[in-house]
């Protein structure tokens, strides 16, 4: 397959350029025996910007080394043509997200023709002859090429073999059986049909993009023999310096977290056991179980409870466990029935309380959640007559979570009523950082105007949040929702306004607006007032 069209990714980042020049680029441009007119690299900037839509002071540097280096070949522009471009998407998490950047650079560029997809990273080279091998091995349904690679360090060398028998999902969870980001060769469709990169990981990004990878095989029913395995070492990995995502343990255990969360559940006892030794005699690493715990209190839900219930159990690509704590407040229906086929899931905690206030229901879960189960990083809410909206939704929450790690998430909600979903929708908006605007929807609220309801029960804490529901019988969760916002400089606080929770039911807020207005409106007003009355004092 002599005139396959080749695509060349590398990110590069944290000044390398003269790796990127002296050693990478320059290792394409000596290639051997092939049309250079079929190869186009893509150059993902990756450095620190000082704007958000600027380039960064390396970008200059990096286009005139280009260029010059360019010069010295004698290239035409049609010969290894060059692009350098700015990552647009995540910065800083092991370069996934400079990668989707060519990734999708690619799919806008590229025809319907056949094309491949090859990363190499800044301070790694191809030997001489590694397109020329490549080519001549490569057919029209070949999916990917993986060859040998050579690990060159400080005072060793070695050779790193690939079993094609071990190229499996279960081999890549447990270990690595040799693919290393830059003796990566795919299908351009197939690299950009599984989504590219995983940006929420600032590592162990080569061996999710396996496991996807071999997943897409396995779903579309495409025969492994379609992945060639070349033996000949043509990748010289360099494993030198100290400034290695390998070498960086804290990034190291946040990887292998999110790994780990997101695809312990698809394994074995056994085949995690090994992964986790690997993963500990390498990286020092030890496993935490991080959790979402999901509060949900319970007064004579019996009608609506299974339906919360189920699109909690239901959630699916979770990265973490999640389990629901239902605090029963002396019901007297026949809730409990109602749960006959969750008995035995091990993700149901019940506990048995007397208050007979919301507001110290909802306090006793969080105060039990914090106490009694370890490793929570996220407390959520779920009312026993509201639910989640779809089955991925706390995974999207998870993105948030990973992708920003705040200690408060705002989300929206839809509204519901006699189990109709209304037009109506309560945003989770940005602007609700904003006092002048918080001041709008507190007032609005205070006059009964249903649009400046805020979506308060959409809220997802850290158990270090030490926030209390205020003792009051109405309104407790908007009251919640205002001491969160008017701690936002204390702590880091995301308002997903593209991402709806659950759908809340109205059908026991309008019982209360009809048969206790005056308690209804007065909560809200106290509450504007008590607004109004913290901004005045900063």
């Amino acid at each position: 397959m002599s005139n396959i069209k080749i695509y060349i990714v590398i990110a590069t980042s944290k000044k390398r350029t003269e790796l990127l020049i002296n050693r990478s680029l320059q290792s394409i441009y000596s290639q051997k025996k092939i049309n250079s007119k079929n190869i186009e690299i893509i150059i993902v900037d990756d450095n620190i910007r000082m704007q958000e839509n600027s380039v960064s002071e390396e970008y200059i540097k990096i286009k005139e080394k280009i260029e010059l280096l360019r010069t010295k070949f004698e290239f035409s522009k049609n010969e290894y043509k060059t692009h350098l471009l700015s990552n647009t998407r995540t910065q800083f998490n092991s370069g996934t997200g400079a990668w989707n950047t060519a990734i999708n650079f690619i799919k806008n560029k590229r025809d319907n023709n056949a094309s491949y997809t090859a990363i190499l990273d800044d301070d790694d080279e191809y030997k001489e002859n590694y397109f020329y091998e490549i080519i001549k091995k490569c057919k029209s349904n070949t999916v990917a090429i993986f060859t040998t690679i050579i690990w060159r360090g400080n005072d060793f060398e070695r050779v790193h073999y690939i079993e094609k028998e071990k190229l499996t999902p279960k081999d890549f969870f447990i270990g690595n059986p040799g693919v290393q980001g830059s003796n990566m060769f795919f299908s351009s469709d197939i690299l950009e049909m599984i989504g590219g990169f995983d940006e929420n990981m600032p590592s162990t990004t080569d061996r999710d993009l396996m496991i996807r990878f071999l997943d897409y095989l396995n779903q579309n029913n495409i025969s492994k023999d379609l992945i060639l395995v070349l033996d000949e070492p043509l990748v010289i990995h360099n494993a030198m310096g100290t400034d290695r995502v390998t070498d960086n343990l804290i990034l190291k255990k946040r990887g292998l977290d999110i790994f780990y969360n997101k695809y312990k559940i698809r394994f074995t006892k056994l085949d995690f056991k090994s992964s986790i030794e690997r993963a500990k005699k390498l990286f020092k690493y030890e496993y935490q179980n991080r959790k979402i715990v999901i509060g949900m209190p319970l007064k004579n839900g019996a009608k609506t409870i299974k339906r919360a219930v189920a699109s909690i159990l239901n959630q699916k690509n979770l990265r973490r466990e999640l389990l629901l704590i239902i605090a029963n407040d002396n019901s007297t229906d026949n809730w409990n029935d109602e749960l006959k086929e969750f008995e035995n899931d091990n993700r149901i905690i019940i506990i048995n309380v007397n208050f007979g206030k919301s507001y110290k229901v909802r306090n006793y879960i969080n105060s039990f959640i914090r106490e009694h189960i370890p490793d929570v990083e996220y407390i959520g809410r779920l009312d026993s007559d509201d639910y989640i909206i779809d089955d991925q939704t706390v995974s999207k929450i998870e993105f948030i979570m990973d992708s920003h790690n705040s200690d408060i998430i705002f989300l929206g909600n839809k509204l519901s009523i006699n189990n109709q979903i209304i037009d109506r929708i309560n945003i989770a908006d940005k602007r609700l950082l904003l006092d002048d605007f918080l001041f709008i929807k507190l007032k609005q609220m205070s006059e009964g105007v249903s649009i400046g309801e805020l979506p308060s029960c959409n809220t997802f804490i850290k158990p270090s949040v030490l926030i209390d529901y205020k003792d009051i019988d109405s309104a407790e969760d908007h009251w919640f929702s205002v001491f969160l916002l008017l701690n936002k400089y204390k702590y880091s606080i995301f308002i997903a306004d593209n991402l709806l929770y659950s759908v809340y039911s109205l059908n026991g807020q309008l019982s209360n607006e009809n048969k206790h207005s005056d308690k209804y409106l007065q909560s809200r007003k106290l509450l504007l007032k008590y607004f109004l009355e913290k901004i005045n004092d900063k």
